[in-house]
């Protein structure tokens, strides 16, 4: 399977699919039309069933696959974290293992006949669909296993003894230069979607030769630095204007995780943050009334707002059976289901007109009652080495300043060398981070279940909030806290516990979220939502396998012929999209900062 554009999970070599009353067993019917081609597109075997029984071996087979992206079977399919720690167990020996010996050890997968995919779930899984799209799940070719061996699959790129059965043959690599692509001539959805017959990806090392590259004709859409796009927008008669327009929001959910134990560089508890973050006031003074409209325009110059992030999850994480896409019955929880974008005020602002000064004045009283100081400080770090996180940085702290007052809370940039999780996470230096990410399945627990307590995976909770080293021992001051952990966390157990109702379990996770928000223990940041060329050609892309081209802001150029693509690798076609549209033009170049 794979995602359209709004994230909804759509066929690709999977035509169908059901699930049993429980969710525990699955079943995929694939198609019977695809074909394995070398580089030259060349059909090399057909494709069964039985290929991705030899990929799931592949992925689970510690030798083979040296542990890349075991997760996501070992912690859903029956026996597939045992099959991983056999082969483990067995050492050299592991890489005479086949399918055969992982379903002889009774990993939960079966293909009763060429064209059908059973999976077992450990548990009950109703979004294990979703899980199946994962490139863990993807097919190999069993053949080209045996004639590279394992070490020449594992290293496999390009151009280089490939067997794919995506849409596109990379037909040129000039490293450091750029890559032509040509239709793969047997793919099997050739006659359902528009190709380009040319497609060309030109690696730019400095983004500011891009707009001479466009205007010279050798590309056909570009990025655009802050320089470039400050330039072309000031000036209404500038030729570019006309083709600027904006992209979708890229699949991913930025959040502001607040730290809940912060230490000082001694590992001392800074108790006046820690004191200060535990009051329900002063976190609901983050939600209701910061105003990152100047922060945001880092992000997207023209349409700032398009960037506000009001959920914990993220826009098209998931649909009921109704069609209703998930964040909506969180907004409807929220009281704010009836807002809608007007490019002037933050949605979560306008309730109060961003008038936080009852809150602020009861935070102060509060908190003064209990011995903190204020300003609060805020301390927050960005790489010492990026003029850039500098920059965003800078604006960020004329936003608390702008919204807060400098006598509630103050922003304290400081700086890491090379890795937050070394220098900043794990001494707990930070009051919050900064952080996104895109979901790895289509449910609500894929997000909601990272801050909940009593759970060793749940990483937020463990390693960026650090509710979970306040449970061990909270202080008298963080008894209202953790009583609003325990009661989320029980709604999140309650909506994950319901399989066999979608419509109910997203209800449930709706109700969990809006709680969360409404106590302001998690708190929503930031949407990527950058510039583009021409939004009339919508281009499918899968958002979350995707190799995602790094914006600035805006690009710049006719989009209608644009493609997103992923390198072609033997282990990861399987389940590759089709990309389609409207397009006018027969080839197409576009251009990659390297």
């Amino acid at each position: 399977m794979s995602f359209d554009c709004y994230g909804k999970l759509v066929p690709a070599i999977a035509t169908s699919w059901e699930a049993n009353e429980d969710s525990t067993v699955w079943t995929f019917h694939l198609r019977d039309d695809v074909d394995w081609c070398d580089v030259n597109g060349e059909v090399k075997s057909h494709l069964t069933s039985k290929d991705f029984l030899v990929g799931l071996e592949w992925v689970l087979n510690a030798l083979k696959n040296e542990a890349f992206n075991t997760s996501m079977p070992s912690e859903t399919v029956v026996g597939a974290a045992e099959y991983y720690d056999l082969t483990k167990d067995k050492g050299d020996a592991a890489a005479d293992m086949t399918y055969e010996d992982m379903l002889a050890a009774g990993v939960g997968v079966e293909a009763p006949d060429d064209y059908t995919l059973v999976f077992t779930c450990k548990d009950p899984c109703p979004y294990f669909d979703t899980v199946a799209a994962y490139n863990s799940f993807y097919p190999a070719s069993e053949d080209l296993i045996k004639e590279l061996g394992i070490d020449g699959f594992r290293a496999c790129r390009l151009l280089h003894h490939v067997a794919t059965n995506g849409p596109y043959l990379i037909e040129a690599v000039y490293p450091a230069e750029h890559q032509e692509l040509i239709p793969t001539p047997t793919h099997y959805a050739a006659n359902d979607c528009t190709r380009f017959e040319h497609h060309t990806i030109t690696m730019i090392p400095d983004l500011s030769m891009g707009l001479q590259l466009y205007e010279n004709g050798e590309v056909d859409n570009i990025d655009l630095t802050e320089s470039n796009l400050t330039t072309i927008t000031s000036d209404p008669n500038n030729k570019h204007n006309k083709f600027l327009c904006e992209k979708r929001p890229t699949k991913f959910s930025f959040q502001m995780h607040l730290n809940f134990q912060r230490k000082d560089e001694n590992g001392n508890l800074d108790e006046n943050w820690n004191k200060a973050v535990a009051n329900r006031a002063f976190r609901q003074c983050f939600y209701k009334g910061i105003d990152f409209t100047n922060y945001y325009a880092r992000t997207n110059k023209i349409n700032p707002l398009k960037c506000e992030n009001d959920y914990y999850t993220m826009k098209g994480l998931c649909y009921n059976t109704q069609g209703v896409e998930y964040t909506t019955l969180v907004a409807k929880e929220m009281g704010f289901d009836s807002e809608k974008y007007d490019g002037e005020t933050m949605i979560r602002l306008r309730a109060n007109g961003g008038d936080i000064s009852a809150l602020k004045k009861q935070a102060m009283e509060e908190l003064s009652a209990i011995g903190v100081t204020f300003p609060v400080k805020a301390t927050y770090f960005i790489i010492a080495s990026s003029t850039s996180a500098l920059d965003n940085a800078t604006i960020l702290k004329q936003c608390f300043s702008d919204s807060f007052g400098d006598d509630f809370i103050k922003l304290d940039i400081q700086t890491y060398v090379s890795s937050l999780t070394q220098e900043v996470r794990t001494p707990q230096l930070q009051s919050f981070v900064i952080n996104g990410w895109s979901a790895d399945f289509g449910d609500p627990v894929n997000f909601l279940g990272q801050e909940t307590l009593h759970d060793d995976n749940a990483f937020y909770s463990h390693y960026y909030s650090n509710i979970a080293r306040v449970a061990e021992a909270p202080a008298d001051y963080q008894k209202d806290l953790m009583d609003a952990f325990e009661q989320y966390t029980d709604l999140v157990n309650a909506a994950n516990a319901i399989v066999n109702d979608t419509d109910a379990r997203y209800e449930a996770f709706a109700k969990a979220e809006a709680y969360l928000l409404a106590e302001r223990a998690g708190q929503p940041h930031l949407l990527r939502h950058r510039m583009v060329s021409d939004p009339r050609q919508r281009v499918q892309q899968d958002q979350r396998h995707v190799r995602r081209l790094q914006l600035q802001g805006c690009q710049l150029g006719d989009f209608r012929g644009s493609l997103y693509h992923r390198p072609v690798r033997a282990v990861c076609q399987g389940f590759r999209r089709c990309y389609s549209g409207l397009s006018r033009r027969k080839s197409h170049s576009i251009s990659v900062s390297t």
